[in-house]
């Protein structure tokens, strides 16, 4: 008797179980293919590839079909062609399972004339155990066995003939034919009074390393032969041979060598009438690496089973029609699979509804879903697989990234699908408050950009009223952080640099007496009396702290209802300019603490920011008040200048007019009255009178230029002349006035001409200033030098003096107006107003030109200044 097919393939495979075993049911040595109802090939492992190649070259999809049995010249082993109704795989997919003795041997021709012989066994394929949606065929190569067995019913004839028993060697042979059908190697043994060898193949040394003579030493059911868990097979064996009824067992042999094998041992008996003896006939096949398969199927299995429940992302197996199959209990947790009755057995349509699905807040159509996808084809993954809301059956709301992919047969017919869902929440929650927090650092640094393009103060009274104040920026700062960071209580103090004493600057969710309180009691605290020196520390250098108001040096401090406090310090560059404090509860409750501080920081660093803008505007406040009071002072100073030097002209022009005309009367007289002293010292009295008068003329005339450069109203008579004739000019009228100096004219070489377009008479006066610097600057005994620098576009004129020099400090400032250079030696002279120099950089800039002045103390001093030659 045959062990059955369905002892190792259960009758009712479901359809996803046979996908996940198709790999493993490549290591069996038989061929397992699985067909439709229509009997169309669905999936074959290389066995069964390998064996129904031999008979068809075309694709093999329907060579299983029962209606191509006639067309294959298939024969059962009597010879008779089979038809669309015998055909095998008609029994199975009418529901019958056929294994052991009723598993047929079918005759096939082969493509290259040769004879195969196929044992079919197998069982119908059925879902909810009613409906059949298949069948599972084995397919063993029986053609040696035949070949065996057909060699064994020659043997037994020719015995039969030899011993005059043809009946029972036919009967013999039957029964032999029937236990080949599934045994790789054949022995007979013999019983009576105890088991005895009659013979044996040598095939069953190669199996257990025996000899039969070692085997009949040591008794054919010796324990010792085989497994200690396979005693009661033993046992079985023993009084099925003494009863004489035929057996059929799986046990473990133990090899010579020590080796475990499996072995299907068959016998049946034929009683001898002659003797009265039983002979057994027993057929040996060698299935270890039948059972190794099954154990690794069964461990993967369980392996797959394990992995499956232990996955903590939620899968769903689900068929064609998109009926669940199969969920592992990560699943049933994040859609609350428990929670709904039947659930699981309901059809697509009919569950969609009760699993509310949205994407980006828009509720999804039943195309739109994962399982639909996926069943009509596609492949969701990477930017495929989205982030969907839902809300389960439990109530429960989640975001889930829901992956997956169709399954697919050998004919690449979609079949099935399976979905991977991965809670997502917390981190769909943490993007959410990512965005809220950039959004609001968004709003404070354009509220802070909007407070610095009010940088400049602006002038207008108007204007001045519509000027956001500190106050106002930074409420809105603080309103923004408390949002920020769902903070219900908050404060802003700055400290006084070295005493840390606070100054409150703003304060949000105090009840009204609490506030009044806060503005009332704050200016009145220090830093020290609220924190200990290790926080003092950290704020000072910049770093957020949590305080607990338990840690507080003075217990009776204020704390406005707070009981921890995060407080980040108002840090620009390497100064503490404030603190910014919040409640904890509230904070925390919505960040970990860390991110609390991080982004408390960020908020405090802002408004420092527009505090310090503030101190910034103030002092540039006080700089423009500055300016423009010193402006109003140098306006009205130059409309006195102008308007003295108005006034002075006239009575200096007619005390000079009166000068002169005494001494043209002093000069007659002196020609009249030859000799007389006191007319010399009159002239010379008079001389210095007109002297002074001079000087005082040109300090007016100095004012007037003043006050014509700060209008922008001095004129210039542009005309083209020869720079070294001014410079002559000038040169010989200091020398008559100044008899005692001597000025060098160091006049370029080979040049009589420098043309320039200038006003001579302006130009004459800057050298003039720069000459009359000289001969005041330097000693009497000490020469001055004119040097003139010719270039392709410009002429240098520079005055040299020997005189004390300049510092290099002091160079820049000597030409600003009223400058007056300090404790500077005058040779002769007086000092002047010192708008000389500024009155001369004012025309030659005013002609394209440059000045300046090269000078080391002690060295001397070369003042210069640079026209545009006028070359056309």
């Amino acid at each position: 008797m045959q062990r059955k097919l369905d002892s190792t393939i259960p009758s009712h495979f479901q359809l996803q179980d046979l996908n996940k075993l198709q790999v493993l049911l490549e290591a069996i040595p038989d061929g397992v293919v699985k067909v439709d109802t229509a009997g169309r090939l669905q999936s074959a492992n290389a066995v069964a590839q390998h064996l129904l190649a031999r008979i068809i070259s075309t694709s093999p999809e329907d060579i299983l079909r029962p209606e191509r049995a006639t067309a294959l010249r298939a024969r059962d082993v009597q010879g008779q062609l089979l038809t669309a109704e015998t055909f095998p795989i008609a029994h199975m997919l009418g529901g019958e399972t056929l294994s052991g003795q009723n598993a047929p041997i079918i005759h096939f021709p082969t493509r290259d004339g040769q004879e195969l012989y196929l044992q079919m066994s197998g069982a119908p394929l059925q879902k909810e155990r009613t409906e059949i949606v298949g069948a599972v065929v084995i397919l063993r190569d029986m053609t040696e066995h035949v070949r065996r067995r057909r060699y064994l019913e020659e043997m037994l004839l020719q015995g039969a003939i030899e011993q005059r028993r043809l009946r029972r060697r036919e009967e013999h042979a039957h029964r032999i034919s029937a236990l080949v059908v599934d045994s790789a190697y054949s022995y007979q043994i013999r019983v009576d009074s105890e088991i005895r060898r009659i013979w044996l193949t040598d095939t069953f040394k190669s199996i257990t390393g025996y000899t039969p003579e070692e085997i009949d030493a040591l008794g054919w059911l010796n324990p010792s032969l085989y497994h200690v868990d396979d005693a009661p097979a033993v046992q079985a064996r023993r009084q099925a041979l003494l009863a004489g009824v035929s057996d059929v067992q799986e046990w473990r042999l133990i090899t010579k060598s020590g080796e475990v094998r499996w072995l299907r041992d068959s016998c049946h008996p034929i009683k001898d009438l002659t003797s009265g003896a039983f002979h057994f006939y027993g057929a040996v096949h060698d299935i270890t690496s039948h059972k190794k398969a099954e154990e690794q199927i069964h461990h993967l299995s369980r392996q797959l089973s394990t992995t499956f429940a232990a996955i903590t992302d939620g899968v769903v197996i689900y068929d064609r029609e998109g009926r669940m199959l199969q969920q592992n209990q990560a699943a049933r947790e994040l859609l609350g699979f428990d929670q709904g009755d039947n659930y699981s057995l309901l059809p697509m349509p009919e569950r969609f509804p009760m699993v509310h699905m949205h994407l980006d807040r828009q509720p999804l159509r039943l195309e739109q879903t994962p399982l639909y996808r996926i069943l009509h084809g596609e492949i969701l993954k990477g930017p495929q697989a989205e982030d969907s809301f839902i809300t389960a059956l439990d109530g429960q709301q989640r975001c889930l990234n829901i992956s997956g992919a169709p399954i697919r047969n050998l004919a690449d017919e979609i079949i099935g699908g399976v979905l991977i869902f991965r809670d997502v929440t917390v981190r769909r929650r943490q993007e959410l408050r990512t965005q809220h927090a950039l959004d609001t650092l968004l709003a404070m640094a354009e509220a802070l950009a909007r407070s610095m393009e009010q940088l400049n103060f602006p002038d207008n009274i108007a204007d001045q009223k519509a000027y956001i104040s500190r106050q106002e920026v930074v409420q809105h700062l603080l309103s923004l952080g408390c949002d920020l960071l769902g903070a219900q209580v908050a404060c802003i103090v700055t400290m006084d640099q070295g005493t840390y004493r606070f100054v409150p600057v703003a304060v949000t969710g105090l009840a009204s007496d609490l506030e009044e309180r806060f503005w009332r009691e704050t200016p009145h605290a220090y830093l020290h009396d609220y924190f200990p020196a290790d926080f003092r520390e950290q704020l000072l250098e910049g770093e957020p702290v949590l305080l607990d108001v338990a840690r507080l040096p003075k217990a009776d401090m204020p704390t406005y209802g707070m009981s921890q406090m995060l407080v980040a310090p108002l840090h620009v560059g390497e100064q503490c300019l404030g603190l910014l404090i919040m409640d904890t509860l509230s904070v925390t409750q919505e960040y970990p603490l860390a991110e609390a501080l991080a982004l408390l920081k960020v908020v405090g660093k802002l408004t420092a920011l527009v505090i310090e803008r503030e101190r910034l505007i103030h002092e540039r406040i006080i700089a423009q008040i500055r300016t423009v009071a010193e402006c109003e002072a140098n306006r009205q100073k130059d409309d006195f200048l102008r308007l003295a030097s108005h006034e002075l002209r006239t009575p200096l022009a007619t005390i000079r007019s009166g000068l002169q005309l005494t001494r043209r009367k002093i000069g007659h007289l002196q020609a009249e009255i030859p000799g007389v002293d006191l007319l010399q010292q009159i002239d010379e009295v008079l001389d210095r009178g007109e002297r002074q008068v001079a000087v005082e003329s040109r300090l007016i005339s100095d004012l007037l230029d003043v006050s014509r450069i700060q209008e922008d109203r001095l004129e210039l008579q542009s005309k083209l002349c020869n720079l070294l004739d001014v410079v002559r000019n000038v040169v010989a009228d200091l020398r008559t006035s100044n008899p005692l100096r001597t000025i060098q004219i160091i006049e370029p070489a080979n040049e009589d001409m420098i043309p320039v377009a200038a006003d001579v008479e302006r130009i004459g006066q800057v050298l003039t200033n720069y000459l009359n610097n000289a001969i005041k600057y330097s000693p009497v005994d000490k020469a001055i030098k004119v040097c003139f620098e010719l270039d392709e576009r410009v002429i240098r004129v520079s005055i040299c003096d020997e005189g004390p020099g300049l510092a290099q400090e002091v160079q820049p400032k000597v030409w600003a107006r009223f400058y007056q250079v300090p404790d500077r030696i005058v040779y002769s002279g007086s000092s002047g107003l010192g708008l000389g120099l500024y009155i001369c950089q004012k025309i030659i800039r005013q002609h394209n030109g440059q000045v300046g002045v090269t000078s080391c103390p002690g060295q001397g001093a070369t003042f210069w200044f640079t026209l545009p030659l006028a070359l056309s």
